[in-house]
């Protein structure tokens, strides 16, 4: 979480940023992926995840506990995307499909 801290005076109170609707969106398709990708068996849980990017899990929690009050950092999104191939277009918009489909057919050529 980053406060606000525009126009403060001494003494102020820093207040939690505003986190508008389509960011709360964002960040519940965010934890949603996640599960989608544990229930798939591509990723064990958050834990993995969080350890692979030294992002501290605690964090995250909260964030997809107060998502109105947290802030998810972007490059949480680059990594779930690049990582595991899910589409950006899913992630910002809901729409799509879940998987980047064309970086899905270029790995797989690459293995055969």
């Amino acid at each position: 979480m980053i406060p606000k801290e525009d126009n403060m005076t001494s003494g102020q109170k820093a207040t939690r940023p505003f986190v508008s609707n389509e960011g709360i969106e964002i960040t519940k398709r965010f934890f949603s992926a996640i599960d989608i990708l544990k229930m798939q068996g591509k990723i064990h849980g958050l834990k993995v995840f969080t350890d692979k990017h030294n992002i501290n899990r605690w964090n995250l929690y909260t964030i997809k506990k107060n998502p109105d009050k947290a802030l998810l950092k972007p490059e949480y999104i680059l990594y779930l995307c690049r990582d595991y191939n899910v589409s950006l277009d899913w992630i910002f918009y809901g729409e799509g499909d879940f998987y980047e489909i064309e970086k899905l057919l270029k790995s797989k050529g690459k293995r055969e």
